[in-house]
């Protein structure tokens, strides 16, 4: 009897001990930890979590949204026909001649090749909204 009892006891303690020791690490999880680094950006005024930069950073209408544009004109020259043609943006240096040194003939139709091609783009970035704004 005595012997049932120990082992109750101690089945007891052992489970008494692993719910405390879960209750340890559920409120260690759970428990809000403090950064140091993360309060010194709070207390100079900037955002430091998604949600706080949401709302510092405030969202620019479509039609005042310069990045809308550039986003657009930049596709139009990444997947354009100038990568068809044979005379990409990454070729452009090979195009342009060093600082004093004028373009040659040739050069010069390249870089109006390449221009012609990117027509689309080059408008779309010139009909860019003029408010400067964009998120």
């Amino acid at each position: 009897m005595i012997g049932v009892l120990r082992r109750n006891r101690l089945k007891a303690l052992a489970v008494a001990a692993a719910l405390a020791l879960a209750g340890l690490v559920v409120w260690g999880l759970l428990a809000p930890h403090r950064d140091p680094r993360v309060e010194a950006v709070r207390k100079q005024g900037y955002p430091a979590t998604l949600g706080e930069l949401d709302a510092w950073y405030r969202a620019v209408p479509p039609a005042e949204n310069v990045a809308l544009a550039y986003t657009q004109a930049f596709a139009l020259l990444a997947g354009g026909s100038a990568s068809r043609m044979g005379t990409s943006l990454s070729r452009l240096s090979e195009i342009l001649p060093a600082r004093g040194q004028a373009l040659t003939a040739e050069d010069k139709g390249k870089l109006a090749e390449l221009l012609a091609a990117n027509e689309g783009a080059l408008r779309l970035l010139d009909s860019a909204p003029a408010s400067g704004r964009s998120r």
